[in-house]
């Protein structure tokens, strides 16, 4: 006789080609689940659940995720009251000859341990390396040697994960999917020179990073708002204003060039600061920057936002500083130098709010929409997070807003969308899941 506390786990009977994915679960509750893989290919964790489906009055459920073949899937149940069981991992079958394997090389860092020892961590702990239990095999090109080791359930790196090298060795790493592939490179960098702006806190200030000019143009024709992607740093309000400005108000990005160096101009209180910076950035042990924007797509991408953000960091005593947050209508008036304003948003005022929002868009002062630190997760809109607007529109009585997600992707789910993050939602689903509008004064004083 069962025990009248016990609860049937997840139980997962079948899945399909087609991620069609059928099993058991206490009967009434939500079944959350999340596509591990996916999270490699972009900024999501694997805690971004989405709600799948509901078991019947007998546990029974059926769902479909969005998934490729060999792609895992992480499933639990969960209750009304919050209550959740433990997490089942599924992989979708193969279809055919073994894929690719998934490894987010971008995001593997290192510490100098001790000599021929280096520490392998990853930037972001809610980030999977690879998918859960995942083995990666790393061969140094300077000895030959070989180290194989295996992710834990969450595809990070264990703790006090080592492997043989030394600085300006470098190593190929190989993923295994049916057969040892290679997925790309990393370079052990030597410890990190002095005289750049402090980086933010990585774990710890023994995480060594490469230090190099940034390749390609400062400016390649009209600043648009799609050069900007945000980097490591917790600094999307800084990252939605200078896209928001690139957009609306070009001319207000000052950066010329000194010689070798760059001069931008920076506001504080209402004056202007002038901020000669260098080319020197920093670089992952894979070769992508780690700040300023997608290191995958950097060599697609002009510079100005790169040197933009070490000016501000310069300004501001550090990386670290910028690592901390701030708020949106801060952010645009230290780019360009007008009156911040913010207003709050409340579903109750949609009138009022879209007259407010067309009349700032028609005196072309950059805009952001600002999200409160709890949103619906099914939404799939980022919680205390700013996005970029870039418009509105109204049609056959319906209206629209357009947005951009300065991470470059994360669009949510059912909306009209473009590339680098842009998409178009209803204005009343926005009022729903937006709190605010930061923009700036631009009338003459």
């Amino acid at each position: 006789m069962k025990s009248a506390w016990f609860v049937p786990p997840l139980r997962v009977t079948s899945v399909s080609k087609g991620a069609v994915i059928r099993g058991s679960a206490p009967p009434f509750t939500w079944i959350d689940g999340v596509n591990v893989s996916a999270a490699l290919r972009s900024r999501r964790t694997v805690s971004d659940t989405r709600c799948l489906a509901r078991a019947d009055n007998n546990g029974r459920f059926e769902c479909r995720v969005r998934a490729r073949v060999r792609d895992v899937v992480r499933l639990r149940w969960r209750r009304p009251d919050g209550s959740v069981g433990e997490w089942v991992l599924r992989r979708v079958p193969v279809g055919g000859k073994a894929r690719h394997p998934e490894v987010a090389v971008f995001r593997m860092g290192v510490i100098l341990a001790r000599r021929g020892l280096v520490r392998l961590m990853n930037f972001s702990s809610l980030r999977p390396i690879a998918e859960p239990e995942a083995r990666l095999r790393f061969v140094n090109r300077r000895t030959r040697r070989s180290d194989t080791i295996q992710l834990n359930a969450k595809g990070n790196f264990r703790p006090r994960t080592m492997v043989t090298a030394d600085p300006g060795d470098v190593l190929n790493i190989y993923g295994f999917c049916g057969r040892w592939i290679k997925v790309g490179q990393i370079e052990i960098p030597p410890p990190t020179p002095d005289g750049l702006p402090k980086i933010a806190p990585f774990r710890g200030n023994k995480v060594a990073f490469r230090v190099a000019a940034i390749n390609g143009r400062v400016f390649d024709g009209r600043p648009r708002a799609g050069d900007v992607v945000q980097g490591e740093l917790s600094n999307c309000h800084l990252a939605a204003a200078a896209a928001a400005v690139a957009h609306f108000r070009p001319e207000a990005l000052i950066l010329k060039a000194r010689g070798r160096l760059y001069e931008a101009t920076v506001f504080s209180a209402g004056r202007g600061r002038r901020i000669l910076v260098d080319r020197e950035l920093y670089y992952r042990p894979s070769g992508e920057l780690i700040f300023g924007q997608n290191g995958l797509m950097q060599s697609t991408r002009p510079a100005w936002w790169p040197i933009l953000e070490k000016a501000c960091a310069t300004a501001l005593g550090g990386y670290s500083a910028l690592d901390r947050g701030g708020t949106a209508h801060w952010a645009l008036h230290m780019i360009t130098g007008l009156p911040p304003r913010h207003r709050l948003l409340a579903p109750d005022y949609e009138q009022e709010h879209w007259r407010d929002l067309a009349s700032v868009l028609a005196t072309s002062s950059p805009i952001i929409a600002t999200t409160p630190a709890r949103t619906n997760r099914n939404s799939g809109i980022v919680q205390d997070h700013c996005y970029t607007v870039l418009g509105c529109r109204e049609h056959r009585s319906r209206r629209w807003i357009t947005l951009r997600n300065p991470w470059g992707e994360m669009t949510p789910p059912g909306v009209r969308r473009w590339r680098d993050g842009v998409f178009e939602m209803p204005w009343l689903s926005f009022l729903r899941h937006f709190s605010g509008l930061s923009f700036v004064d631009t009338r003459p004083p």
